[in-house]
C-alpha cells in the first residue's frame, strides 16, 4: 500500500465509524465523483473493497481523493 492509500484507508475508516459523509474522486476509466455514507469495508491481503450506502462498490486502488485529501502522486497529464 502506498502512503496515500494508507491515509485514504484511515479517512475511509473514520467516515465509516462516525457515519459521516465521504466525498471521493475515483479513477474508473476516467474520474468519477462519488458521495455518500460508507456501509462496508472489506480488507484482505491484496485489496480493500469499499461499499457505499447506495450499493456502489469500489477498490481502495481507485481512490484519487477523499474529503479534500488528494494523492500527491496523481496526475491526469
Amino acid at each position: 500500500m502506498t502512503e496515500a492509500q494508507v491515509k485514504f484507508l484511515e479517512l475511509i475508516k473514520t467516515c465509516f465509524e462516525q457515519q459521516s459523509k465521504a466525498s471521493l474522486i475515483l479513477d474508473i476509466n476516467g474520474l468519477e465523483k462519488i458521495q455518500g455514507l460508507i456501509s462496508v469495508i472489506e480488507e484482505d491481503k491484496s485489496n480493500v473493497l469499499i461499499k457505499m450506502d447506495n450499493g456502489f462498490t469500489f477498490s481502495l486502488n481507485q481512490v484519487i481523493a477523499i474529503n479534500g485529501y488528494f494523492d500527491p502522486l496523481y496526475s491526469m497529464c
